[in-house]
Order: structure tokens, then sequence, then C-alpha cells
């Protein structure tokens, strides 16, 4: 009996020394959330794991230029994206530079809209998202909250609406737990995306993925494609106008698949595919060329594939 109960002790012991060697986070590196807004917009959160604690967080945001459409009344979005992040703008962005009687801050007005927010006790986007990532890193993502208007508003000093950043960090918190790394790039009017899922430091998956201007007869308002260009598969119709399919609908799928076979051409979502198998196969120094297939600029995706890379330390 003793030694039964020896053994059970050892057993116990044993499973409790395995759930201590668990990591709750496995990975070292940069893990990001995004979502895109409305306009052209999207915002980032990134959390960044060392050693398998977290030593950081990063709000950032992408916008477009805004340009006001006076027939209208309305003010709206450029469809093209703005050169510098909202952090990379600094005092540049000018968060309250129309108060200030500084829109835009340029070199010219800059101690004045620095004085104005000095004086009023304000402070620039920036400087804001600062101190939500300095309570993030002391008390953890659940400490910040937010009110009315989704306004923060147990953080001293930040005016800014807080949902969408506590929603990201959290997600970025969950990415890092699952091992999965994601990145993002914008050119033209367009937010290009991707992730890689790892497991035991192996590339368990790795996807690439394009979210697009929906078209439009005017120039006037900005919207997206509802969905993305791996959501839409053979329905974006890469090669639609040549197989006199376009659009790509129910009733002229497979009309549309056998001229893809006919012609010996492969879907968008199919030439992304051969991409990122490669990668998972041979790693981040991989390059296709047309011989495999492919045929679409490849720029932008291995843009992301180094970015990703990159924040895998």
């Amino acid at each position: 009996m003793k030694r039964f109960l020896i053994m059970i002790m050892a057993l116990f012991a044993l499973v409790a020394l395995s759930a201590c060697g668990k990591k709750e986070y496995p990975y070292d590196g940069e893990f990001m959330a995004f979502a895109h807004g409305e306009n052209l917009e999207v915002t980032m959160v990134t959390v960044t794991i060392k050693k398998g604690k977290i030593t950081g967080y990063y709000i950032d945001s992408i916008q477009s230029t805004r340009k006001e459409i006076i027939k209208k009344e309305i003010t709206t979005y450029e469809s093209k994206w703005n050169e510098k992040s909202k952090k990379e703008l600094g005092y540049y962005y000018g968060m309250h530079a129309r108060q200030a009687g500084t829109m835009p801050v340029t070199a010219d007005n800059l101690e004045t809209y620095k004085a104005y927010l000095e004086e009023e006790n304000k402070l620039e986007w920036f400087e804001q998202a600062e101190l939500i990532e300095k309570a993030w890193l002391k008390d953890g993502v659940d400490s910040v909250t937010y009110g009315k208007n989704n306004v923060i508003d147990n953080v001293s000093g930040v005016t800014v609406k807080g949902d969408t950043y506590v929603k990201l960090a959290k997600e970025a918190v969950a990415n890092a737990k699952l091992g999965k790394y994601q990145a993002v790039v914008v050119s033209g009017s367009d937010l290009y995306s991707a992730y890689m899922l790892v497991d035991k430091k192996k590339i368990k998956e790795l996807v690439i993925d394009t979210r697009q201007e929906a078209s439009k007869e005017t120039d006037e308002d900005f919207a997206w494609e509802e969905k993305t260009k791996q959501q839409l598969g053979y329905y974006y119709g890469m090669h639609a106008r040549q197989a006199g399919t376009m659009p790509v609908t129910a009733e002229n799928l497979e009309t549309y698949k056998a001229y893809l076979e006919e012609e010996n051409k492969l879907e968008w979502f199919e030439q992304v595919a051969i991409i990122t198998d490669d990668v998972i196969k041979n790693g981040k120094d991989s390059k296709v060329d047309k011989t495999a297939g492919v045929t679409i600029i490849t720029d932008n995706y291995y843009q992301l594939i180094a970015k990703l890379f990159a924040y895998k330390k």
C-alpha cells in the first residue's frame, strides 16, 4: 500500500512538473492583430514577447488623407494610403490642430501647436497611445476600460475611443499564445495581409490575402469590397474577362473553371498558394518564378513574408 501511494504521488508530481513547464507564450517575437476601418484605414496592436513574457505593446494606425467634398458637405478619404502612420507622423498628425488653428500642422506652425497642447493640457494621439500601452504593460489588457461613446475612462490624459484598441490587444495576446504571426502592407488602395502559424518553431500554416476597394462609379465615396481575394476564391475572376465570364457567378463558375484548365491558367488564390507552399518548404529566402505557374506581381507578398520572419524571433 505504501509503495502504491508513493507511485501515485510520483505521478502527480510528474503531471505538475509538466504543467509548470508549459509556457503561456511559447514563442518569442512580435504578435500583431489588425482591423480595417470603414474608410481607408487599418489599426494595429502589437504585443512583444521575450523569454516567454510580455515586454511591450505598440498601437499604430495608417490612414488616407482626408478630403472635403464641399458640394455634398461631407468629409471623406482619398483612395490612397498616407506615407506615414499616426505614430510616425507624431505631432504632425494634428489630433487637435483644427481647434488650435494650425490645420495642417507644418514645420512653420509646429511650435505654436505644441504650445497650444501644453496650455490646454491636451495630448497628441501618439502620446495617448503610449499611455495606453504603458497601462496594458503594467496591469494587463483587461485593465483599460471604456465607457460612454467608447472613450477610455480610466487612463489619465487619454480621450480617444478605446474599443478597437482593447479588442485588438486581446487578439494580439491570443495570437502570441497560439504562435500566430501577422503582418500587413499597404499599397495603392489595397490592404495586403498575411499570417504564419508555427508549431515547435516549424511553419504549420501560411496564408496571404488582399482586401481591395470596391468598384464605384464616382471617386467621392470610399468603400471596401465585402470579401477578400481569398474569400472570393474563383469568384475573384482574375482571368474572367478573357474567359468571357465577367463577373464570375454561380451560373458560369464551371465554365470559368473549364477555361482555366484548358488555358493552363491559375486563379489568384491558387498562385498565392504556390508562393506560400514554397516558403513553408524552403524558408524565408524562397522565390518562385513564372515557370511554377505564378504570373502575378509578387513584390508586396514577399514583403509580407519578410515581415513575418522578422517578427518571428
